[in-house]
């Protein structure tokens, strides 16, 4: 043989092997090279709820006036809201963009393919965007679009749909999926994992969705079986899911109103995700800022709820991770391109839930659900608003007046006044750490630190 031919063959193989390598490599359940993370450094940005409605679907009309009286999100609005937070973000120095559902308004295709198409700009940029489902997105038999005084059945999408829709959004770059659920894995940056993962139930939608979420044994086995291979391979973990992993207030699971807002059988989760070393999950679903630790035996994970795009205060966040620390700081929308009848955005979006439609359905709700009379319910209507709009801005604080009020109602007999009690009280019970501008360390046997310090808005 002569040495030309063995020079060739050998450049050959090496040819070979480098093409081998590289398509395992690219293979989307083959998990990536040991890494050494204590040199992870990254920044990114979080939004949660955009409920994005495409405006050709009808933003106006009796029909579409009558569902927003009861339904009090900023559904017209929601177009120039996620392109005011795109353009903020497009200028943030940030690596990728986390999602955390309820993407639309109720799953309509068509705000689906215009949505995604935003975020394609951030992709453009060289911005990685994930997104995963909430429970509005799916299968939704409330997907209706809005002509005059008519509302029309207006066509949603399957899971299939879902995830080639948002093909460059996660799912077309994901290292693993799940084929029982929409979950998946990407690593957006070397030594980071982050776990994208899809507890919605609109497998079981019927006449309406259904709200509260849970995780199939299977999805759950798929989730500790690559929490595993994560920790083999020495990876950071952080995750994403549209609905809370744990309680944000005292009793949230056991309340009738909020339990849905919380995954089933949290605890248990929540174990099994501090067990597999995920360090924090970021969560939407409730439409509030906030961040709560949980324990168990001496380590903790962190759920940092991010408040809706459309629903006042208007937040997003940008974190840093930097070696086993996380620094979050919060944003809030600052003007849209749309007529705010004159008044700064801010201010605009705060009274959009103080109108007197909004005062009404507080109002009907106390006394036809919890048997309170109308004069106690007119004097318990603002302070209920107002325990809303503390909570979802986050690091309340129960103000005086509403002591004092309290104090008055406590003196009624009967389990409704009693439970309005309780639940103001558990809303202003802000549970460590801080809500809007913190930093965590991600070391289990030492409690975060953490700084509060004024929102910024952009």
């Amino acid at each position: 043989m002569s040495k030309i031919t063995i020079i060739f063959r050998a450049k050959l193989l090496i040819m070979i092997a480098f093409v081998v390598s590289t398509l395992i490599a690219c293979s989307k359940d083959t998990p990536t090279n040991v890494v050494d993370n204590s040199k992870l450094n990254t920044t990114f940005a979080i939004m949660s709820d955009p409920h994005y409605f495409a405006p050709s679907l009808g933003i106006g009309g009796v029909a579409f006036e009558k569902y927003l009286a009861n339904d009090r999100k900023m559904l017209a609005e929601s177009k120039a809201i996620s392109e005011s937070v795109v353009e903020s973000l497009l200028q943030e120095n940030i690596k990728f963009v986390l999602v955390s559902g309820d993407l639309t308004k109720d799953g309509e295709k068509q705000s689906h393919i215009e949505l995604a198409k935003l975020y394609g700009k951030l992709v453009s940029a060289g911005k990685k965007v994930i997104v995963v489902p909430g429970n509005h997105d799916i299968s939704n038999p409330h997907s209706h679009k809005y002509t005059g005084e008519s509302a029309e059945p207006t066509p949603s999408v399957t899971p299939e749909e879902f995830a080639e829709i948002y093909k460059d959004c996660g799912f077309g770059s994901a290292i693993a999926r799940d084929k029982n659920s929409l979950s998946y894995i990407s690593e957006p940056v070397a030594g980071l994992w982050v776990f994208a993962l899809d507890a919605c139930r609109y497998k079981e939608n019927t006449n309406s969705p259904i709200t509260g979420g849970k995780y199939s044994e299977a999805t759950l086995q798929w989730i500790n079986d690559n929490l595993q291979k994560a920790k083999e391979q020495n990876k950071t973990v952080i995750g994403i899911q549209h609905h809370g992993l744990v309680e944000h207030f005292n009793g949230q699971k056991q309340n009738p109103i909020s339990m849905d807002y919380v995954i089933d059988d949290w605890q248990n989760v929540s174990k099994q995700f501090i067990d597999g070393n995920m360090k924090a999950i970021f969560t939407g679903h409730f439409h509030a800022n906030d961040v709560t630790k949980y324990s168990v035996d001496g380590k903790e994970i962190y759920d940092v709820e991010t408040g809706s795009l459309i629903t006042s205060p208007c937040p997003y966040r940008i974190a840093s991770i930097t070696n086993s620390n996380l620094q979050i700081t919060t944003s809030l929308i600052k003007s849209i391109n749309y007529d705010t009848k004159g008044l700064e955005f801010q201010a605009y979006a705060a009274s959009f839930l103080k109108d007197n439609q909004f005062v009404k359905l507080i109002s009907a709700m106390m006394t036809s659900q919890f048997d309170i009379d109308e004069a106690s319910a007119a004097t318990l209507t603002p302070i209920v608003l107002q325990a809303l709009l503390d909570h979802y801005k986050g690091d309340e604080v129960m103000p005086n007046t509403t002591k004092v009020v309290l104090e008055e109602i406590q003196k009624l007999q009967g389990i409704g006044p009693q439970f309005i009690v309780f639940a103001l009280t558990s809303l202003y019970t802000d549970l460590p750490p801080g809500d809007n501008n913190v930093n965590i360390i991600f070391n289990n046997n030492i409690v975060a630190k953490e700084s509060q310090v004024k929102l910024k808005v952009n």
